[in-house]
């Protein structure tokens, strides 16, 4: 499952970058983002209707991009995390979590309100149910503001789930400088392993940014939430990890246009007979055991007896595969270290 599924996961979680892109420029039109409050006209109830569809709609679609990528990234990091207990341990803690996130934080958007559609229908729902209590011009009844519905603290949901992301963000950054730094590698190519496998920290940027944004746009002493760059934030932070998701596999790329500061990690050897036995020349490099074939030769007799007799000359023929590892399990991070 894991060599398998964690490629596709980006692109699942692009096509719904993609889906999400038009109910954000639609919201964002409508809704007049961008501008003062007082700049913007009076919206009919049919406007408001659409507006916070939309916007439902975008809230819905933000949180499964970037489970699906957290979980691609998990995934390839399971994949090359070699053997370390505590790490895989790690991974699959910080999986789970994740995926129960997603799921929880998704019910939770959904059914933020009750009657489900007052989430979207909030504002005809509040004028017929005023209407039939009489309220006043403001929609008062006895100094009470009657609704047609009922939300939970809205404001609160949204920075919790904010600070989540945040946090599985740290985690999921934090492990592959686990991985990669006791691994037998020059320092320079360490770091240049762990910036790339840890590109998500420019997510986890705009990720703390966007929790900043919007905690000042749900303060009662915000008058102005329309005029703000933090809705811009969510888009900016799932297409973002898309892209970092992806920066893992320029490796090769990399290596093909900076040798001198990745370096290079070929390894070409030669086996050649001498009066002592095999002497290697080339570049050396560690290889698999199990990549060695023998082949046994004796020459100088025709029976037995000849051989207590007579030397004995073994000839191997060695086939050498070079790997950076000879473990399986270590072999699958050094594949892709190699680009370093």
């Amino acid at each position: 499952m894991i060599d398998s599924s964690y490629g596709w996961l980006p692109i699942y979680a692009l096509h719904l970058a993609r889906k999400r892109t038009l109910t954000f420029k639609s919201d964002t039109l409508i809704s007049w983002q961008g501008y003062h409050v007082y700049d913007i006209p009076k919206m009919s109830t049919e406007q408001m209707t659409v507006i916070m569809k939309m916007s439902l709609a975008n809230q819905l679609l933000y949180n499964p991009i970037l489970t699906l990528v957290k979980a691609s990234v998990i995934l390839f990091l399971l994949r090359i995390g070699g053997t370390k207990s505590y790490v895989k341990k790690s991974l699959y803690v910080i999986f789970f979590i994740n995926a129960g996130l997603v799921i929880a934080i998704f019910v939770a958007d959904a059914f933020q309100c009750t009657p489900f559609h007052y989430v979207y229908d909030a504002s005809w729902m509040d004028l017929e149910a005023q209407r039939a209590a009489g309220a006043d011009s403001k929609g008062m009844v006895d100094g009470k503001l009657i609704k047609g519905g009922k939300c939970f603290n809205q404001r609160l949901f949204f920075l919790l789930s904010a600070g989540f992301a945040v946090g599985t963000d740290l985690a999921v950054v934090a492990i592959p400088t686990l991985i990669v730094w006791n691994l037998k590698m020059t320092k320079r190519r360490k770091i240049a392993a762990i910036c790339v496998l840890s590109t998500g920290v420019l997510v986890t940027g705009v990720s703390i940014l966007r929790l900043v944004l919007y905690y000042w746009r749900f303060d009662p002493r915000n008058h102005d939430t329309t005029y703000n760059v933090d809705y811009t934030t969510s888009s900016m932070e799932a297409n973002l990890s898309i892209a970092a998701a992806c920066i893992t596999s320029l490796g090769p790329l990399m290596k093909r246009f900076l040798p001198r500061i990745l370096g290079s990690n070929d390894a070409s050897s030669t086996y050649e007979p001498s009066t002592e036995g095999f002497q290697k020349s080339g570049q050396g490099g560690q290889f698999p055991l199990k990549a060695v074939s023998g082949k046994l030769e004796t020459y100088g007799w025709n029976s037995e007896e000849a051989i207590v007799d007579n030397d004995i000359l073994k000839t191997i023929n060695v086939d050498i595969s070079f790997d950076a590892k000879s473990s399986r399990e270590q072999a699958r991070r050094y594949k892709y270290m190699d680009s370093f």
